[in-house]
Parts: C-alpha cells; sequence; structure tokens
C-alpha cells in the first residue's frame, strides 16, 4: 500500500483538505495536514502520542473503503460511456439513412470543384 497516496486521497476528500485522524484511545478527531511531522504530535483530548505508524495503520483500515469509493467512481464512469456509445450508435442509425434521402455525402465539404 502507497501511504503517502492514500493519505493525500483522503485528504483531497475533505474540506480544508486535512485528513480527519481518529485517536485509538478516545476517538476525538484530530485534523492532520500532513502525514509526517517534525514536531511531535498528541491528541488534545487524552495525549495519545500521533505517529506516522499510527496514521498508517488507520490508513491500512481504511483502504477497503477508499479502494470501493474508486472502484465506484470507475463504475460509474463506464456506465456513462456505454450510454454515450449508445446514443451515438442510434444517432447513426437515423442520422445515415436520412443523410442519403437528403443528399448529404460523408466527405463532402459542399465546395464545388473545377476542372
Amino acid at each position: 500500500m502507497d501511504f503517502p497516496e492514500a493519505f493525500v486521497w483522503w485528504k483531497d476528500r475533505f474540506p480544508g483538505r486535512t485528513f480527519p485522524f481518529e485517536c485509538p484511545d478516545c476517538q476525538t478527531v484530530i485534523e492532520l495536514r500532513q502525514r509526517v511531522s517534525q514536531r511531535t504530535r498528541a491528541c488534545p483530548g487524552c495525549g495519545f502520542k500521533v505517529t506516522i505508524a499510527a496514521i498508517d495503520d488507520q490508513l491500512t483500515q481504511s483502504e477497503p473503503d477508499r479502494l470501493a469509493i474508486i472502484q465506484a467512481a470507475e463504475d460509474e464512469r463506464n456506465h456513462w460511456f456505454n450510454v454515450l456509445m449508445n446514443v451515438m450508435k442510434v444517432f447513426a442509425v437515423i442520422l445515415g439513412p436520412l443523410a442519403s434521402l437528403i443528399g448529404i455525402s460523408g466527405g463532402s465539404t459542399g465546395r464545388s470543384r473545377r476542372h
């Protein structure tokens, strides 16, 4: 698992672009802007040390949710792509015969050639 990528992915989904780290001891939510910090971070509720390992544990637990959201978005995108392709096929079926009825050919630009 790519922890930095997952952290940024979750962070981008929330207002303020912060990662909502939930303290495993007291469930206080701490808004983190960065996964890595030079200073020691602690939960304001109980003093739990917020380490990279603790953040990565939470990312690991939420990875199935992240993958499900990504897959659902891809499925939705594929669905609408297929709908669009079917609409285009319908237009081709309708407009093809109509074009030949009114004398429009596919390669004509409407300009006459001089010989």
